[in-house]
């Protein structure tokens, strides 16, 4: 009947969203790592080696916890480093160009639109751009063990 609870409350916390169950995961291992220290401690010499073999798959767990956050802040730096400024596209030679100046440098051809409206309309989809690929990134990770992503990422 506990087992079937415990199951219950797994599948409950994993559906209600990753962060709740990585929060409920990292607590079991922080209590398995005490009632293991305090086992090492108050036991026999069979139960220090089972304690010490606990402890290794927790630090081991953690480990692997602590490397998926770094993973996931190194790809979110890479992110915003690619997608820090606007620029826009000369709709006669393609070249990206920053969205403030008049003339096209590479083929002298005036810029349609104002300034400002370059600016928005730049920014916007540097926005829109910068949350794709953050998803794509997302996503990859989640499917396989070791990223590889592809492009910025």
């Amino acid at each position: 009947m506990e087992t079937l609870l415990f199951v219950t409350l797994i599948v409950l916390l994993w559906n209600t969203g990753g962060a709740v169950f990585r929060l409920f995961c990292r607590l079991v291992l922080l209590l398995l790592f005490l009632g293991t220290l305090h086992l090492l401690v108050s036991a026999t010499a069979f139960w220090s080696i089972v304690a010490v073999i606990a402890l290794s798959a927790v630090w081991q767990a953690a480990s692997a916890i602590a490397e998926e956050r770094r993973a996931h802040q190194e790809i979110r730096r890479r992110i915003e480093e690619h997608f820090r400024h606007p620029s826009w596209s000369c709709h006669v030679c393609h070249a990206r160009i920053d969205p403030l100046i008049e003339r096209c440098p590479s083929c002298d051809t005036a810029l349609a639109g104002s300034p400002k409206q370059r600016m928005t309309q730049a920014r916007a989809e540097l926005e829109r751009e910068r949350r794709l690929a953050e998803l794509a990134c997302l996503e990859e990770m989640r499917h396989r063990s070791v990223p590889r992503h592809r492009g910025i990422c």
